[in-house]
């Protein structure tokens, strides 16, 4: 994804959801900035779509993740891949999950592309959490060819999360 200048996480939104505790919903935005000319890199991304590593604590699990409303699910050849380039820390896991599915972008100026994106984390047991995420095309290329890093903050819901 060399195309990509620049990326960004924000959430704007977390708070506990289920009846269990320590399961937590954060929504946001993911946003890029692209050269000013990149109508093929537009086409490629909606084309190719992503595939994504969530670096996440070991006894937590990915419920849910969705970017622009298309659901990504777990796969373990992309994980794999992750373990593979970035290593597996102590206490954490890689969950990659990937879709094919088109991706529809928002475009709020000419260069910036931007996706809602939505996390459903359980295990989630203290706040705020930094998470680690990296992005990239959903080909064939393994993270070690490109990769877009990020980093989540995961704040606090208002409502304290049941003991």
């Amino acid at each position: 994804m060399p195309f990509f200048l620049g990326f960004l996480l924000r959430v704007d939104r977390s708070e506990w959801y289920g009846p269990e505790p320590h399961h937590l919903f954060a929504s946001g935005a993911m946003h890029a900035t692209l050269p000013v000319d990149a109508s093929a890199d537009r086409q490629t991304l909606q084309r190719l779509g992503l595939k994504v590593g969530i670096l996440i604590g070991r006894d937590q699990r990915v419920e849910d993740f969705r970017i622009a409303g298309v659901e990504y699910a777990p796969d373990t050849e992309v994980t794999n891949d992750l373990v593979t380039v970035f290593g597996s820390p102590p206490h954490q896991q890689w969950a990659g999950l990937i879709s094919r599915q088109p991706l529809i972008a928002r475009y709020p100026v000419q260069n910036v592309v931007q996706f809602g994106v939505e996390l459903r984390l359980a295990g989630v047991r203290q706040l705020p959490q930094l998470v680690p995420f990296v992005v990239r095309y959903a080909n064939e290329f393994s993270f070690a060819a490109s990769y877009l890093p990020g980093l989540w903050v995961l704040p606090p819901p208002e409502r304290i999360v049941p003991t």
